[in-house]
C-alpha cells in the first residue's frame, strides 16, 4: 500500500508521461499480485481463531464499501477543485492514514512482534 502511495505521489508531483505511468503501474500490479496470496489467504486461516477471522472479514468488508461510497462522491469534487494532483494527493493521504492506523492498532493489540 505504501508503494502505491509513493507511485501516486510521483505521478502527481513530477508529471510523468502517461506511457511510463501505465508501465510502472502494470509492473506494480504484477508484483503485488504475485506474492500476497499466501500471506493474505492461507496463513491467517491457520493462525487466527474463527471468531477473530470473522470479525476481521466483517470490518474489512464494511470499511471497503464505505471507502468506495465516499470516494465516488468526493473524487468529482476534488477534480473540480484541484485536478488530478489534488485527487492523487488525497488518495496518498488516505492510504497513509490507513497504514498508520493499521500499525497503531496492531501494536496496541499485541499483534506485532
Amino acid at each position: 500500500m505504501a508503494s502505491l502511495s509513493i507511485f501516486y505521489f510521483n505521478i502527481a508531483l513530477f508529471k510523468w508521461p502517461v506511457a511510463i505511468s501505465i508501465a510502472a503501474f502494470v509492473l506494480f500490479e504484477l508484483a503485488l499480485n504475485a506474492g500476497p496470496n499466501l500471506t493474505t489467504f492461507i496463513i491467517p486461516s491457520l493462525v487466527f481463531p474463527l471468531d477473530i477471522k470473522a470479525e476481521g472479514a466483517g470490518y474489512a468488508a464494511f470499511f471497503g464499501k464505505l471507502g468506495a461510497v465516499i470516494a465516488v462522491f468526493c473524487f468529482p469534487i476534488l477534480m473540480k477543485l484541484g485536478g488530478v494532483s489534488l485527487a492523487l494527493a488525497t488518495s496518498v493521504a488516505v492510504l497513509g492514514l490507513g497504514a498508520f492506523l493499521t500499525y497503531y492498532y496492531a501494536k496496541k493489540l499485541g499483534l506485532e512482534k
